[in-house]
């Protein structure tokens, strides 16, 4: 009969294909991130400063303008991805060309993406995030009526 020792230590194998998972995931959530708010740091910086009032309050659609939310949206993207690239001139470029949708060489876009992904997770940039309305509970001391 074959005697089993098992010392807590995991087969080697088997920690390398966990590691390559988790760190393909993590990159995946990096570029989701990374697309969602590129997206919406271009839709702020188009929004108008001026536009037109719904009178209609039926209205499906709602005039959006350039608010302070949309400010401080744009600038804590702008602060965010500086910080991450670390002022090298050419991921900077790469960042802006993947703005536009232009080509970019595939290392240089997933480092790109990486860095920035971590610090637009850091500072909660996901749009969904970001201009999620806070929640108040209200006091616990509050009366009932």
């Amino acid at each position: 009969m074959q005697s089993s020792t098992f010392d807590g230590r995991h087969d080697q194998n088997t920690v390398h294909n966990y590691e390559r998972v988790t760190r393909k995931a993590q990159l995946a959530r990096y570029n989701r991130l990374f697309q969602h708010v590129t997206d919406s740091y271009l839709q702020q910086k188009s929004l108008p400063v001026v536009c037109a009032l719904d009178l209609d309050e039926d209205s499906t659609s709602r005039s959006r303008k350039w608010s302070v939310e949309s400010a401080c949206y744009a600038i804590d993207v702008e602060h965010a991805t500086l910080a991450a690239l670390r002022g090298d001139d050419e991921l900077q470029q790469a960042w802006f060309s993947l703005l536009q949708g232009f080509p970019v060489l595939p290392h240089v876009a997933q480092s790109v993406i990486e860095k920035c992904g971590r610090f637009y997770t850091a500072r909660n940039l996901d749009p969904g995030v970001y201009f999620k309305a806070p929640i108040r509970h209200g006091s616990v001391h509050r009366r009932a009526v």
